[in-house]
């Protein structure tokens, strides 16, 4: 059987001059690579510091920079950001870097700026606090060339404290988006926004680019879950999400963010988010004859609560009372808001068309 390679412009058979093999295997390498490419998407607002150091550690991926490209998305920043931006533009060490600029507010408005923006069929969402191990995004190539069909694929989010921190908090660590699903590629049924990769066809398919449910951070507010809408939209579509333990990244933890009072407010703020989507869940069941089907996830949140206050454990406690008590906030606003009831049925109607 003669087994054909690429030599220039030129189609040749294994019988081709053995001085020009070692250049053939290399074009068909970057061949296949340039062929699949990853757009990665880091939406920043006021945190150049952040951004600097995100930028710079990106600067040490070892996948050729044929086949991935970075963009930011500055959201109405007032900072230097767009001096870092440019700076990096300068140094040339980062393929195809560009900014652009939303000026409406929140995270979700941030993150559907840059999915529209980018061309490629792969997207990732990297948070401006986050340090990617050299080998992430050819990890990534690695775990879309294996699930192709998948919605959205995720990695291991270790959480960096920056130092020593209550034990509450690294019991929490669900809080800072923390991601372990074991040692072996897996499906799994959630995924964190950090790290998220996502075929954008299919988020394109569930109507979430169109209008998102949950108004994820805007500004100092700390309402949270867009990253669950996101991935469960997907799932009520049929499309599978992945978890492959390759895909290593780091959570950088700015300290101010672990004051007991900031802790709180954004448990209650996940809460509050999360409680949209456990909305569309119980509507969901209940269309598909699968009534009950979250109690027990209910259940689950009141056992930790009562765990955390047996064994004596406040801070754990009050943790995960805000985040029960931003669900009951969330709840009561959807039991008096009939715009946001008709918007949540009206996704929910699209996702399962």
């Amino acid at each position: 059987m003669l087994l054909f390679r690429v030599c220039g412009d030129i189609r040749a058979c294994s019988r081709c001059p053995a001085e020009c093999r070692g250049t053939c295997a290399l074009k068909i390498a970057k061949a296949a690579m340039t062929n699949m490419s990853l757009d990665l998407i880091i939406c920043s607002y006021n945190r150049a510091r952040q951004l600097d150091d995100c930028l710079t550690t990106l600067a040490s991926q070892t996948a050729p920079h044929e086949c991935w490209r970075v963009t930011v998305v500055d959201n109405a920043s007032t900072d230097e950001t767009s001096a870092v931006v440019d700076r990096h533009v300068a140094a040339g060490h980062l393929p195809a870097l560009t900014r652009i600029l939303e000026t409406r507010q929140g995270l979700q408005e941030a993150r559907r700026r840059g999915l529209t923006s980018v061309s490629g069929q792969w997207a990732a969402l990297v948070d401006d606090d986050c340090h990617l191990d050299p080998g992430w995004v050819t990890a990534s190539l690695a775990a879309i060339k294996a699930a192709p069909d998948a919605g959205a694929l995720g990695g291991r989010v270790v959480v960096d404290w920056g130092g020593r921190v209550p034990g509450a908090l690294r019991r929490n660590g669900w809080l800072f988006a923390q991601q372990d699903h074991g040692s072996a590629p897996r499906e799994v049924t959630a995924l964190v926004g950090t790290g998220l990769v996502l075929r954008r066809e299919a988020l394109k398919a569930t109507g979430w680019m169109k209008e998102p449910l949950v108004a994820d951070r805007i500004g100092r507010d700390v309402t949270s879950g867009g990253d669950v809408e996101i991935t469960q939209r997907l799932l009520s579509t049929g499309h599978p999400l992945r978890y492959d333990p390759g895909m290593v990244l780091r959570h950088q933890i700015d300290r101010v963010r672990l004051e007991r009072r900031g802790v709180l407010r954004l448990s209650g703020g996940l809460g509050f988010g999360a409680a949209v989507i456990r909305a569309m869940e119980i509507i969901e069941s209940d269309l598909c004859g699968e009534a009950g089907k979250t109690s027990a996830e209910l259940s689950a949140w009141q056992g930790m609560r009562l765990r955390s206050i047996l064994t004596g454990r406040s801070y754990d406690w009050r943790i995960h009372d805000a985040f029960l008590r931003g669900e009951d906030g969330a709840f009561a606003k959807i039991a008096h808001d009939q715009a946001l009831r008709n918007r949540i049925l009206g996704a929910l109607r699209r996702d399962l068309r």
